[in-house]
């Protein structure tokens, strides 16, 4: 796959062009002969983590056309035939915090004190 960030500035109007309200813009962009062969989409996730598909028409110079009506980061690759989707309204995962590292900490504790409890009983006894 390759990754295209697509620009467009317009020097009468001395900004980036992103979108059209009304029409689409034709892109074209060098693909790598790997890829040539296959059956080619221009992906774009939009705001709300939806994949958008353009297909991607490559001609005999290794050209790859595909129309859009913004411009963005789009990603060329083969098409997917099991695309999956962006999972909405997910549950977040369950806190499942059961306290182990206190145990041990404390089990560490335990015995570095009993440790030193002994040997000052085997010190006084001396």
């Amino acid at each position: 796959a390759d990754i295209y960030d697509i620009t467009l500035y317009s020097e009468s109007l001395e900004k980036n062009i992103t979108k059209l309200e009304d029409g689409e813009f034709t892109v074209t962009v060098p693909i790598k002969e790997t890829l040539r062969d296959k059956d080619l989409v221009a992906y774009y996730i939009d705001e709300n983590n939806k994949i958008e598909e353009h297909p991607v028409v490559v001609d005999k110079n290794g050209m790859g056309t595909f129309t859009t009506n913004h411009f963005s980061t789009y990603t060329i690759a083969e098409k997917n035939k099991a695309v999956v989707t962006p999972v909405e309204n997910v549950e977040p995962v369950p806190k499942t915090y059961d306290g182990i590292t206190n145990y041990i900490i404390l089990g560490i504790i335990s015995i570095v004190s009993l440790s030193f409890v002994t040997l000052y009983i085997k010190k006084q006894g001396n």
